[in-house]
C-alpha cells in the first residue's frame, strides 16, 4: 500500500522530517540520514559530515581488509627475501673464512685436512640452523596473518549480529476495523503489523484477532502499564504497529489527533490477553513518526481476573 512506498526518508528514523538536514552517502548518494539522527551530532548545521550507508560502509571495509591482506603478504615475501639474502651472505662469509684459514708452514697435512673438514662441518651446521630459523620466521608470519584475517572476519560477524531500531514488518498480520464504544462510526481499513523485534507470542495472539476489534477509549493513565512507570517505553516496547489504508486515512488521523490531544488510550480484550493501544507520541522523538505521520502502536498485557471471569 502507498503508506509504505519508499521516498526520500531518513534511514535512521524512517521519517522525511527536515529535508534540508539530510546528509547523503558520500559513495552512492542514494541514501540519506538527518544530521540530528547521527550518533555524533555535528556542532554546527553547515559542518561537513562524511557519512556512509550500510552497503557502502561494508564494501569499504571489505576493500580495506583486502588491501591489508595484500600488504601483509607483500611484507612476508619481502621478509623471506631478506632472510634468504642474509642466509646467503652468511654462507658466503663462512666459505671465505674456510678458504682463508691460516695454516703454519710446519703443520701436518693430515691435520690441515682435518681442520678444513671441521670448519666445513660447522658451516653446514650453521647453514642448517639458519634455514630452520628462516622457515620458522615464515611460519610465524603466516600464522600472524591468519590470526589477523580471522579477527577481521569475527569483527564483521559481530557487526552483522547487531540489531538496528525496531520497525514494522511489511506484510500485515491483521486487517479489519476499530469499533470504539461511544463513537458514532467504526474506522475501517486498519492494518496491524508486527514489530521485527516482536516475540512469537505476539504473532500467535494477533492471528486470533476478530475482523472487528472492540475498544474502550479511556484516559491513558488508567491503563498505563506498570513497566512503563519505571522505564519509559521505547521502540523495543512495540508489539504491533497500526496504520490506515487509503480509504480510512482521514478517520484514522482524526482518531490519532483526538487521542493525542486528550491523552487517551484504547483497551480491548482479545483471546488470551488485553490489547492496549497508545499514540506514537509516547515513544522517543526518533520513533514518533513513520513515513512522516503519527501512528498507533499496541502492547499486550495479561487479563485482569475480573475481566477474565466476565469474558468466560
Amino acid at each position: 500500500m502507498e503508506y509504505f512506498m519508499h521516498g526520500e526518508i531518513c534511514v535512521q528514523c524512517g521519517d522525511r522530517g527536515f529535508t534540508n538536514a539530510f546528509v547523503y552517502c558520500v559513495k552512492c548518494l542514494r541514501y540519506a540520514v538527518h544530521r540530528y539522527c547521527l550518533d555524533v551530532i555535528p556542532k554546527t548545521f553547515d559542518e561537513y559530515v562524511r557519512w556512509l550507508c550500510d552497503d557502502c560502509e561494508t564494501a569499504e571495509k571489505n576493500r580495506d581488509n583486502n588491501s591489508i591482506t595484500s600488504k601483509n603478504r607483500a611484507t612476508v615475501l619481502k621478509n623471506v627475501q631478506e632472510i634468504s639474502e642474509n642466509g646467503k651472505r652468511k654462507k658466503d662469509s663462512l666459505s671465505v673464512h674456510t678458504e682463508e684459514q691460516p695454516i703454519k708452514a710446519k703443520s701436518n697435512p693430515r691435520k690441515k685436512r682435518c681442520v678444513q673438514k671441521t670448519t666445513l662441518r660447522d658451516s653446514t651446521t650453521l647453514l642448517s640452523k639458519t634455514t630452520e630459523e628462516n622457515e620458522t620466521s615464515v611460519q610465524e608470519i603466516n600464522e600472524r596473518i591468519k590470526i589477523e584475517e580471522s579477527e577481521d572476519k569475527e569483527q564483521g560477524f559481530r557487526e552483522n549480529l547487531s540489531v538496528s531500531s525496531a520497525e514494522p514488518v511489511l506484510r500485515p498480520i491483521w486487517k479489519g476495523c476499530f469499533s470504539i464504544w461511544d463513537e458514532k462510526h467504526d474506522i475501517d481499513g486498519i492494518t496491524a503489523h508486527t514489530s521485527v523485534k516482536a516475540c512469537e507470542k505476539v504473532h500467535e495472539e494477533a492471528t486470533h484477532f476478530q475482523e472487528s476489534l472492540h475498544f474502550k477509549m479511556l484516559p491513558k493513565f488508567d491503563i498505563w502499564p506498570k513497566r512503563f512507570v519505571d522505564a519509559e517505553p521505547s521502540d523495543d516496547s512495540i508489539a504491533l504497529y497500526f496504520f490506515p489504508s487509503e480509504s480510512g486515512d482521514t478517520k484514522f488521523d482524526k482518531l490519532v489527533a483526538k487521542m493525542m490531544r486528550e491523552e487517551l488510550a484504547l483497551q480491548a480484550f482479545v483471546k488470551n490477553a488485553e490489547l492496549l493501544v497508545f499514540t506514537s507520541t509516547e515513544l522517543p522523538v526518533l520513533h514518533q513518526r513513520f513515513q512522516g505521520k503519527y501512528y498507533l502502536w499496541g502492547v499486550f498485557r495479561a487479563k485482569q481476573r475480573s475481566e477474565s471471569h466476565t469474558t468466560n
